[in-house]
């Protein structure tokens, strides 16, 4: 055991652990607002990174860690706090909070800048991670006690709940997509093909969208992994794809299928949805967060109300195949749309 963890430090110090005074030459300069965002570690974090890109471009600076796990000393942290204190920007935000974070916060609060957070997590976060209630519970104290400027919420009304659980003034955060999706073509597979691009974990509902796409005879269905998929037989027809190098080769499989499926149990927003809408392929989603409320028309047609229910799923994937050119159309326009009401929000919060 003791090895092994020798042997994890060693990667993490050679691959992972940048020189805290190599990061500074990471930092861009101007006054606007700059993100500060945890480092990925495989798909650990990639949606969260993704998000933060898409809303403050490339002004994000990433903090390496290793998973959620803090890589620098304490003298380290503060040494990166210093270099976030001394740049022209008055305002930093962090996109995704972990304890750590709070030695850097604290030292540029100091320095008189203003600190703010966006929190990607919900209450399924605390179910998956016993130790996110503190987490969450040290962010609102930060808040009474003015170290931090605002807090803001990617998951759908939670800044009305605990704006009014805790008597402070909190803010809704929608994702923006990258407009370069759109237009991108990508050569169709050959058939029927249907993507289910998401891990196992409970709240994804792998298997009652797998076993849905399986229902269609003659569907190809994409997925991640293997996963236990072995028990819904039919394994001929399943390709897994494993880990993606690059976002371009998961953009070019889910751009490829005819229909993806993204039918969650919880999900703060879930931009897989707007990514295939950009690319002009439906996505099928469950009414859990804020991603298709501003089209009435693509809500009515891509949720699913029996999100438990394969076979409901099974039943809408039929109606949405059946019209594939209007959501060729349709979402393109939806995700211009929300990238500009987006943008608004992401104001109103930094303001």
């Amino acid at each position: 055991m003791a090895f092994q963890k020798y042997r994890e430090q060693r990667y993490i110090n050679k691959n992972v652990k940048i020189p805290v005074e190599e990061l500074s030459s990471r930092l861009v300069s101007g006054k606007g607002a700059i993100a500060v965002c945890p480092t990925t570690t495989g798909n650990s974090w990639q949606g969260v990174l993704t998000a933060t890109q898409g809303l403050f471009g490339d002004r994000v600076f990433q903090i390496p860690q290793h998973y959620s796990q803090c890589i620098y000393t304490e003298n380290e942290l503060l040494a990166i706090a210093k270099q976030l204190s001394e740049t022209e920007s008055e305002h930093i935000v962090f996109s995704g909070y972990l304890p750590y974070f709070d030695i850097i916060i604290d030292h540029i609060v100091k320095s008189g800048k203003k600190v703010s957070v966006i929190y990607h997590g919900s209450h399924t976060s605390v179910l998956e991670d016993r130790n996110a209630a503190s987490h969450f519970s040290s962010l609102i104290t930060m808040l009474k006690t003015g170290k931090l400027y605002h807090i803001g919420f990617v998951k759908k009304d939670m800044e009305k709940t605990f704006g009014i659980l805790t008597g402070q003034t909190l803010f809704p955060i929608m994702l923006k997509t990258d407009e370069s999706l759109i237009g991108r073509k990508y050569e169709k597979y050959d058939g029927l093909n249907i993507g289910v691009m998401t891990h196992d974990s409970f709240r994804k509902n792998l298997y009652n969208m797998v076993s849905a796409a399986l229902l269609h005879s003659d569907a190809i269905v994409h997925i991640k992994d293997k996963y236990l998929t072995s028990y819904l037989q039919n394994a001929d027809r399943l390709v897994v794809h494993g880990y993606f190098k690059s976002q371009d080769d998961f953009y070019k499989v889910i751009g490829s299928v005819d229909l993806n499926m993204y039918v969650t149990f919880s999900e703060c927003w879930g931009q897989f949805v707007n990514e295939s809408l950009a690319l002009g392929v439906p996505c099928l989603c469950s009414d859990v967060s804020a991603v298709l409320d501003y089209d009435s028309d693509l809500k009515e047609r891509l949720i699913v109300r029996e999100f438990d229910n394969d076979y409901a799923i099974f039943q809408k994937s039929k109606e949405v195949l059946q019209d594939l050119d209007y959501f060729k159309q349709k979402g393109p326009e939806y995700v211009k749309k929300l990238n500009k009401l987006a943008e608004e929000k992401l104001n109103e919060f930094l303001k």
